[in-house]
């Protein structure tokens, strides 16, 4: 896609959100008159993490005291953490659906605000520059669908972070098959050889993946070991919702 096609469609998303947030008259759930699109109730009643493992991000099954669940002591994933803002549930599912399918901009919008308070701690943490990096998208897919809410979402985290980002880094060389429907196994054998790396800048030994959901996290898991590879030492993963 070349630049006049980034530059319009920034400025058609740009445009669409600002109409919608002016007209937002009542919660997108409860349908409850509130000035902000999802009302104060409704987000205190979304389904956020639990006590998670620090490095998948998946909820510990008993409360034991261990520094990673099981499955990532004896199966390390290549990234090294994820953070996500609310569990893949009711009705978080809904939202994410129609921001990805539905280019409900006002949502989009919605979801990097709560991963930017989310966040807030975290990039404060960090001992180093991360570059963010969505997850990418077939370009037959995105010509379909017509943008990327990864990509989105990392725009914006970079602004308010104030991190640098990069749509080059990892692309996506083929065209997979749906993956909803698929089990871990089939995820796992459906995302090989679908990403590729390009050199990674030696300042950037941290390197942050965006998405909106990760499920299994075969996905993000095969992107971090491609990074790795490429010499990345660090591999994060930033997400709306973690099933």
């Amino acid at each position: 896609m070349n630049y006049t096609m980034h530059f319009l469609q920034d400025l058609y998303l740009k445009i669409s959100t600002i109409s919608a947030h002016w007209n937002i008259t009542h919660c997108w759930l409860c349908e409850t008159a509130s000035p902000h699109i999802i009302c104060e109730q409704c987000n205190a009643e979304l389904p956020r993490p639990p006590l998670v493992c620090p490095q998948c991000a998946r909820p510990l099954v008993f409360l034991e005291y261990v520094q990673i669940c099981e499955n990532c002591r004896f199966h390390p994933p290549s990234f090294n953490y994820v953070k996500a803002v609310f569990q893949y549930q009711y009705p978080v599912d809904k939202i994410i659906h129609a921001m990805k399918y539905q280019a409900n901009f006002v949502l989009q919008r919605w979801l990097a605000l709560q991963m930017r308070a989310r966040l807030q701690t975290t990039v404060e943490k960090l001992k180093e520059t991360a570059l963010l990096v969505p997850v990418p998208v077939y370009p037959a897919d995105l010509g379909r669908r017509g943008y990327n809410q990864a990509a989105e979402l990392t725009k914006y985290l970079a602004r308010a972070f104030n991190l640098p980002y990069d749509f080059k880094t990892v692309s996506c060389i083929k065209p997979k098959q749906q993956q909803a429907n698929l089990s871990q196994r089939q995820r796992q054998q459906n995302v090989q050889g679908v990403f590729a790396v390009r050199s990674v800048a030696e300042q950037y030994s941290h390197v942050i993946i965006v998405d909106d959901v990760v499920t299994t996290g075969a996905t993000v898991n095969e992107i971090a070991l491609q990074l790795k590879l490429a010499g990345v030492k660090k591999v994060g993963v930033w997400c709306c919702a973690r099933r």
